[in-house]
């Protein structure tokens, strides 16, 4: 059932990384920019859920309502810091092998140097990320519609002496009944309106 929860959580964060945008005339980062950094922020907040579900004080080990936290600082790939607070509360029932879960990552970026599509970009929170999701199992499979965001600011600036602000706002929902993936929003400027379905 943990590899539900992570499934689910991870299809939801990484859905506002499609390439299927619509770049504004004037954006100082490309659309390939756009989408490998959306790509690493989503990374990084799966990185909290998964923190919660790998361990033992996570929610799997839990048979009635839960309310568990983690925070935990780590370096960059190429310098500074990222802060990483999760917070997840719920239900779990093992027996049953049923879950109703709300889950929410902040992201914190201090002097954060990552790449993005051979793009060194530095990142600092203004003031941060705040990815939030909502998981529903029943039986040991996804019941209903999976929801997620991700919101909030940052600032960056490129090795190539680019540099700006970016705010960030998209919705996701996946039913994974009707095998749809549906995103809005969007991410530093560019619009984001994406539905998947798979067979």
């Amino acid at each position: 059932m943990r590899k539900t929860l992570v499934l689910s959580a991870g299809l939801l964060l990484l859905a506002s990384c499609s390439r299927d945008t619509t770049r504004p005339a004037a954006e100082a980062l490309s659309p390939a920019e756009v989408h490998a950094l959306t790509a690493q922020l989503a990374r990084h907040s799966g990185s909290g859920l998964l923190l919660l579900f790998g361990s033992e004080r996570g929610p799997r080990a839990a048979a009635a309502p839960v309310e568990v936290q983690a925070t935990i600082s780590a370096p960059c790939p190429l310098g500074g810091s990222l802060r990483v607070e999760t917070r997840v509360t719920g239900t779990v029932d093992d027996a049953r092998r049923d879950v109703a879960l709300t889950g929410t990552v902040t992201l914190t970026h201090t002097a954060c140097a990552v790449t993005a599509e051979k793009t060194t970009l530095t990142l600092t929170g203004a003031p941060n990320l705040v990815a939030r999701s909502s998981i529903h199992v029943v039986d040991g499979r996804p019941a209903g519609l999976q929801s997620a965001s991700l919101q909030g600011g940052f600032a960056w600036r490129t090795a190539d002496g680019r540099s700006g602000t970016c705010q960030v706002n998209t919705s996701s929902t996946l039913d994974v009944a009707a095998r749809l993936l549906t995103v809005t929003g969007s991410v530093c400027g560019t619009q984001v309106d994406v539905k998947t379905s798979w067979t």
